[in-house]
């Protein structure tokens, strides 16, 4: 049966089902089980418009993940999977490292909690490692650092080198982006002299293919249904 249609069913059974008697209470012992699973589990999403083969991705995701140890892979529908690890730490690799890729497509990772479905989670954001260049010397500080994070996102980690200190040919930053929004190109600096504006190019590793239309992940410009997108010169090309 479709997904959706079992959601539809679901929602009249909320509106037409309210005998007390058939409603089943659940023990303290039923519900510690399930959040014991619940810490082996996690939950992901193939960002992609069309739908994915569902057993290439079971086989080949384990690889791609380099797991230890087996990891049991489930469809949920709209190219969403629950993930049971036997590996506490192939589970902890999976949800912080990355980003993920899967037939060129990004592959999210999320922590399922409390009585949340799975096709109703929200794919939004990913970790991800951006190279700030053009960046001066007098600017390679953590405080700046952390201000130019937050024109990209929500800032996870400052690479500092072995030495503790932010130097090099460029900075490095680990960054939570949302994934619905266009990727930002540069950010640019007022320093408030005579000098003009300062451009810092942003250079995301490890990106998968993306929209060089509207800049968004997810689908490729020939997918690409932003009516204000320039088809044509694309924008966010190389």
């Amino acid at each position: 049966m479709d997904p959706d249609e079992i959601s539809r069913l679901v929602n009249d059974l909320k509106l037409y089902h309210n005998d007390p008697n058939d409603t089943i209470n659940l023990e303290e012992e039923d519900i510690k089980i399930e959040e014991e699973r619940l810490l082996r589990c996690l939950v992901a999403k193939v960002l992609s418009p069309k739908a994915i083969n569902r057993d290439a991705f079971r086989q080949q995701m384990p690889r791609v993940l380099q797991s230890e140890k087996r990891i049991i892979i489930e469809a949920t529908g709209d190219n969403t999977f629950v993930f049971e690890f036997l590996s506490l730490r192939d589970r902890a690799r999976a949800l912080s490292e990355g980003p993920w890729h899967f037939s060129r497509n990004l592959v999210i990772f999320k922590e399922p909690t409390g009585w949340n479905n799975p096709r109703s989670m929200i794919f939004d954001e990913i970790p991800i490692w951006v190279q700030l260049h053009n960046v001066p010397i007098a600017l390679m500080h953590e405080d700046l650092l952390l201000k130019l994070g937050g024109k990209i996102g929500s800032v996870v980690e400052i690479d500092k080198g072995e030495n503790g200190a932010c130097l090099g040919r460029f900075a490095r930053i680990r960054v939570r982006i949302n994934t619905m929004q266009p990727l930002r190109k540069c950010i640019r600096i007022n320093a408030m002299r005579d000098e003009e504006d300062l451009y810092i190019l942003l250079v995301y590793e490890r990106l998968p293919d993306f929209c060089y239309a509207c800049g968004r992940l997810g689908h490729s410009h020939r997918e690409c249904d932003d009516s204000m997108a320039d088809k044509v010169n694309l924008n966010f090309g190389a």
